[in-house]
């Protein structure tokens, strides 16, 4: 069957319960709809941010918002979303395409504390460096930013075995293999490259956190 996550919230209801007659029922929902849109946040028009808003971020929680009823109603179910290095750190041509993803970030932080008492598990991934047709020329949208020199660095050179990560996804769903006995954490990067980057990127803020905190920390009332 096919399905848009952009379309309408009653249209996305409607495909869910399609579904369910199918299948008679639906275990896990992984939210991997997306595109990249580069551009520079000064060029990047306000049509094309928004779509692209629509896609990855919208799109799909409206998606879990449709499927939500039934998973609560099961007391059980497992909702991961693909979110990316570019929910923690945005670079030279990305925001457009990190906006979505952070957004991603406080959604599914959020929401797995409304869904745990349902016993509902709820997830972001934060890969890496893939090797996928992600950075083919299909598959991203360029604004007045563009550099072919980096399409030509980063596809087909990417470290990540694609295959490799579909099953250690499928480990995590089934709470096997690398994955046995372990708690579903709310996020979790996947890749080497995505454990470095977000290693960085929380030592970079604790040394920024110690290095202000005289100064953060001299706003309250004097006395209290």
């Amino acid at each position: 069957m096919s399905l848009d996550v952009t379309d309408s919230q009653d249209v996305l209801d409607a495909k869910v319960q399609e579904a369910l007659k199918i299948y008679d029922g639906i275990d896990v929902l992984i939210n991997n709809a997306g595109y990249i849109e580069a551009a520079l946040i000064e060029d990047i028009a306000h049509e094309r941010l928004v779509a692209s808003c629509n896609t990855k971020l919208f799109g799909t929680v409206n998606l879990t918002r449709s499927i939500l009823p039934h998973f609560r109603q099961r007391k059980a179910g497992t909702i991961i979303f693909m979110g990316s290095v570019g929910g923690w750190q945005s670079e030279v041509g990305a925001g457009p395409y990190c906006v979505g993803k952070f957004g991603m970030e406080a959604i599914v932080e959020c929401l797995q504390k409304e869904t745990s008492q349902f016993d509902i598990r709820t997830m972001i991934l934060e890969p890496g460096y893939y090797r996928t047709k992600v950075y083919s020329e299909a598959n991203v949208k360029w604004n007045h930013f563009r550099s072919e020199s980096m399409l030509r660095v980063v596809d087909g050179n990417q470290p990540g075995d694609p295959k490799k990560a579909a099953e250690r996804i499928v480990d995590i769903v089934r709470r096997e293999g690398l994955a046995a006995g372990k708690e579903t954490p709310p996020r979790l990067p996947l890749g080497p490259d995505g454990l470095q980057q977000l290693k960085n990127k929380c030592l970079s803020t604790l040394k920024i956190l110690e290095d202000w905190e005289e100064l953060i920390t001299s706003t309250n009332f004097d006395g209290e």
